[in-house]
């Protein structure tokens, strides 16, 4: 799933908040989910310069 998104991230809670779209899927059984609305929040560890930031959340997706 590809598409793209705008939101908030927070330096100092982890917490980031955003809304999108899908604009493109990998297989033909998702195609459906081409202009899905996408929601999206949660935490992730914190930054290190150089390191791997991970992710936990929610994804919401809406139709259009």
């Amino acid at each position: 799933m590809k598409g793209y998104d705008l939101g908030v991230y927070n330096l100092k809670s982890f917490k980031f908040r955003a809304n999108g779209e899908v604009t493109e899927v990998s297989s033909p059984a998702w195609e459906f989910l081409v202009g899905y609305q996408m929601h999206f929040s949660g935490t992730t560890t914190p930054l290190v310069i150089g390191g791997d930031v991970h992710a936990t959340g929610t994804i919401t997706l809406m139709p259009p």
